[in-house]
């Protein structure tokens, strides 16, 4: 994903996109969406193991689901295509896009290494970190995303465009959802490690 949007050029209609190498089916972009619905799926394996042979369900199980959902009806349309060309290099495009809200998800992983670590100051500059990466990729990256989305009305079929702008609204409200309860959780505990100065 870092590899596509960094290469993304200027377009006359969607205002960014995949340059042609990396917008193939057989690209390494798309590959990657294919690796992303492996795991969707074995992670949905996982939880239906715990929830029928365990009798119990793992953490964040219905968030989980939620996701692999809505993140799964955006890759398919993807992989497979459609007969037109610039609606798929749109489809395409803006599930590259998407994917940077991973961005965040690297601050999340190390910010819960420190807590076990118990090294405090170390969490809280990865708990500004997360807030501010997660602002930038699951917040403004999808506003900026369905604006890209609304400009190509004019190349995608009406019932795709309403089905992917129905996604992005979902997965852009789920991230705000998400941003208050990090912030929430974050907050006290910046305030009882404030900043040392000089």
């Amino acid at each position: 994903a870092a590899r596509g949007i960094v290469a993304m050029q200027g377009h006359p209609v969607f205002v960014i996109a995949l340059p042609p190498g990396l917008s193939s089916g057989d690209g390494p972009v798309v590959r990657m969406f294919c690796h992303s619905m492996g795991y969707f799926l074995a992670d949905a394996c996982l939880i239906a193991f715990e929830a029928g042979v365990r009798r119990r369900f793992p953490k964040l199980w219905a968030g989980r689901l939620f996701h692999h959902c809505i993140q799964s009806s955006s890759n398919w349309p993807c992989i497979r295509g459609t007969r037109n060309a610039q609606e798929t290099l749109a489809l395409r495009s803006g599930l590259c896009m998407a994917y940077f809200a991973e961005f965040s998800s690297v601050f999340l992983r190390l910010g819960s290494l420190a807590r076990r670590a118990q090294r405090q100051e170390l969490r809280r500059t990865l708990d500004l970190a997360l807030i501010a990466s997660f602002a930038a990729s699951r917040l403004v990256n999808f506003g900026f995303l369905i604006s890209c989305w609304l400009k190509a009305r004019t190349v995608v079929a009406p019932g795709l465009f309403k089905l992917m702008l129905s996604i992005q609204s979902a997965a852009y409200a789920m991230n705000a959802v998400w941003f208050i309860k990090l912030l929430r959780g974050a907050l006290p505990a910046l305030k009882r490690h404030p900043a040392s100065t000089a």
